[in-house]
Formats: structure tokens, C-alpha cells, sequence
């Protein structure tokens, strides 16, 4: 038979009386994952000559042919068949043949480590315009079409749009990187409070001997188990984390940058100006603008 606990007991007839089911270890690291939408629009391009690599992805969708980018020598024609998927910190320059009805949305996915996305998603990825992707491109496109008064229905079908694109773009993963996400979603969860911890505390940056206590273990183990499991050091997954928040308010919030530098955790502007250019190749208000 099994035994269970007090508690073990209160929870299983909770579950029973109440309909909850009970969360998996993989489906509670999966909702660490958050993607956040920062722009949806619509433009038309009778030039687009840019060098681009940004800490957010970009969906692009052209009404027609025309419009290229390259991506390490390589020419990606943009299909009027495809939306696209740029990947945050993917280089690329764009080009142009003929004027095209640009619809775009930049969005940022987080909850995993840079060392793991940079593996999984090294290059744009082209998903095709299917029975499911058709009608959620459709009403995304219906809201930009409208204009600002429909803005808000615009948003949520960008957002519903990006999170099936990026759903199309982890099932077509060689095995080789779903077992990689897998090994992931399995050793983090031994330091899964230290990941929380970090998210929640990006103005206070809490120290490795707290988020070792979150863990359980001492703090020189949970250095060795941290950067197994993510790949970095804890300090350099918080930076990271620090930064991408920071540029995503850059160009999504009027805030200014002193305020944006204190509540992503760093002592004044000069020490974040030096920190985000050190990261992204450009100071905060050039990043801005």
C-alpha cells in the first residue's frame, strides 16, 4: 500500500475535492519561461538597409517578396508563405529589392539561460504559414489593419502569433537539443528557488550565500551546481537577466535611464551605461534611440 503524510494526505484530498491537478517538475520549470511582447506594427518598406542584433527576437511577415536579410554571408529571402524568427542575439544585415507591407513584432522570450538559447537558436527560423499559424497571422493582421483604434486587438494576436511561432520552432528541434532543454529542465531544478530569487530581485540582487540557503546547499556547492546546470555563474546569469529587463524598458517605456539602471540593481547611470555597452556594443541612450 501507500502510506502518506499529514500533509502529503491534505494535499491529495485538495486535489481530489477542489479538481487541481498536480503541477509536473517539468511543466513548473516550463512556467518560468515567459514570453512579453514589446512591439507590434505594421510599416512599409521602401528602404531597410540595417546592421541588427538585439537581446529580443523579432517576427517578421511580408505581404509579398522582396526583402532579404543576411545572416553570416548567407541570403534568407523573407517568403510571403512565412513568417519569420529572428532569435535574440542573432546578427543580421537586411536588404531590400522592392517596396513590401512589412508587419513585425519584437517580444522577449526569457526563463532559460543565454549559453542554452544561443545552442538552440543560432540562426533565423522560417515557420510555415499552416492551418494553425493561418488564422491567428490573419486576426493579427485584421487589428494592425484597423489602426490605433484596435491596437490593444492587435497586441494579443501578436502575442498569440509569437507563442505558436516559437511553440512551431522548438518542435522542429534536432534530438540532440530537445535532449539538451531536457538535461536543462532536469538540473535546474535543483537551483530553480535561485532562479526565481533572481528574477524577482533585480534591484536588490540577492548574493550567492542567499540563494544557496534558497537551495539548501551550501554555497560553494551551489556555485558548482548553479553553473552545471545553467552554464554561467550565478552573478553572471543575474547580469544577464539585469540587462535583457533593462533594454526591453529602453525601448518600451519612457522611464529614464537612471531610473531604469536603479531598479535593475546597479549603483548609478555610469555603472550601467559602462555595463550595457560592455553587453550590447552601445550605450543605453543610443540603444534608445
Amino acid at each position: 500500500g501507500l502510506t502518506m503524510t499529514g500533509n502529503t494526505r491534505c494535499m491529495y484530498l485538495f486535489t481530489m475535492h477542489s479538481g487541481q491537478e498536480t503541477v509536473t517538475p517539468v511543466e513548473e520549470m516550463l512556467q518560468t519561461l515567459s514570453l512579453h511582447i514589446a512591439v507590434s506594427r505594421r510599416r512599409t518598406l521602401a528602404d531597410w538597409s540595417y546592421d541588427l542584433c538585439s537581446p529580443f527576437w523579432r517576427l517578421y511577415a511580408n505581404n509579398r517578396s522582396g526583402a532579404f536579410l543576411i545572416v553570416q554571408g548567407r541570403r534568407i529571402d523573407l517568403r510571403p508563405d512565412r513568417i519569420y524568427l529572428i532569435p535574440a542575439g542573432v546578427a543580421f544585415r537586411t536588404g531590400l529589392e522592392r517596396e513590401v507591407r512589412h508587419d513585425y513584432v519584437h517580444f522577449y522570450l526569457n526563463g532559460f539561460p543565454a549559453s542554452l538559447h544561443r545552442r538552440l537558436f543560432p540562426a533565423p527560423h522560417a515557420v510555415p504559414i499552416d492551418a494553425i499559424v493561418r488564422p491567428l497571422l490573419s486576426r493579427w493582421r485584421a487589428g494592425l489593419k484597423a489602426g490605433p483604434a484596435r491596437d490593444w486587438t492587435a497586441f494579443g494576436w501578436a502575442s498569440a502569433l509569437a507563442h505558436a511561432a516559437v511553440a512551431t520552432a522548438f518542435g522542429t528541434l534536432p534530438s540532440e537539443e530537445r535532449e539538451a532543454c531536457r538535461r536543462w529542465l532536469t538540473q535546474a531544478n535543483d537551483v530553480r528557488p535561485a532562479l526565481r530569487a533572481l528574477e524577482e530581485g533585480l534591484a536588490h540582487p540577492p548574493d550567492n550565500e542567499t540563494l544557496a540557503a534558497l537551495c539548501s546547499l551550501s554555497a560553494n556547492h551551489f556555485i558548482r551546481v548553479f553553473r552545471r546546470a545553467v552554464g554561467v555563474t550565478p552573478a553572471k546569469y543575474g547580469l544577464e537577466r539585469r540587462l535583457a529587463v533593462a533594454a526591453g524598458w529602453l525601448v518600451g517605456s519612457p522611464r529614464p535611464i537612471e531610473a531604469i539602471a536603479a531598479a535593475t540593481g546597479f549603483t548609478d547611470r555610469f555603472h550601467f551605461s559602462r555595463s550595457f555597452k560592455a553587453r550590447y556594443g552601445v550605450a543605453p541612450a543610443a540603444y534608445r534611440h
